[in-house]
C-alpha cells in the first residue's frame, strides 16, 4: 500500500513540472526521512508556455519511470516498469523504446537471447528502428542489435 501512495505522488510531481532530479530526491525521501527536509518545492514555470500541464498517459508515466530508473542503474525496477508499460495501451514508438531499453537491460545483464528477443520485437514494431550511433557503438548490445537487425528488418 505504501509503494502506491509514493507512486501517486510522484506521479504528482511530475505533472506539477518537477525535474528529474526533484523526482529521484522525492523517491529517496520514503527511504530517509532526513531527506525530506532538503526536498524543495517544484518551481514555478517560467513563461506561459511552460506552463502548459503535461497531460501524460498512465503508460507513458509507466514507460517514464522506467527509463528513469533504467538510467539510475535499478534495472531491476526499470524492468519491471517497461514491462508494465507494455501491458498497457501504448503507442509503436512507445513499445519500440520500451523494447529497446530492455534489451539495454538484458543484455548488461548477459541475457543475451532474451536481449535480441527485445531486440526483435522493437523492429516487428518499426522495422526501420535504429539506435543512436553511441548505442551502435555500445560493445555489450551494439554488437548483439547488428546481429539481429538485418533478419528483423526484412521479416515484416
Amino acid at each position: 500500500m505504501e509503494y502506491g501512495k509514493g507512486l501517486a505522488a510522484i506521479l504528482i510531481l511530475m505533472l506539477a513540472g518537477c525535474t528529474a532530479q526533484q523526482l529521484r530526491d522525492f523517491q529517496a525521501s520514503f527511504h530517509d526521512p532526513a531527506t525530506t527536509e532538503k526536498l524543495e518545492q517544484c518551481p514555478a514555470p517560467a513563461d506561459a508556455k511552460a506552463a502548459m500541464p503535461l497531460l501524460l498517459t498512465p503508460a507513458q508515466r509507466t514507460l517514464t519511470m522506467g527509463i528513469w530508473m533504467y538510467e539510475d542503474g535499478d534495472y531491476g525496477g526499470s524492468e519491471n516498469y517497461l514491462k508494465s508499460a507494455l501491458s498497457q495501451e501504448t503507442t509503436d514508438a512507445e513499445r519500440v523504446r520500451a523494447h529497446k531499453y530492455l534489451a539495454f537491460i538484458l543484455c548488461a545483464e548477459r541475457r543475451e537471447q532474451e536481449c535480441r528477443r527485445e531486440f526483435r520485437e522493437a523492429l516487428a514494431i518499426d522495422p526501420n528502428f535504429q539506435l543512436t550511433p553511441a548505442e551502435q557503438g555500445h560493445p555489450t548490445w551494439g554488437p548483439v542489435f547488428r546481429s539481429v537487425k538485418p533478419t528483423a528488418s526484412g521479416s515484416r
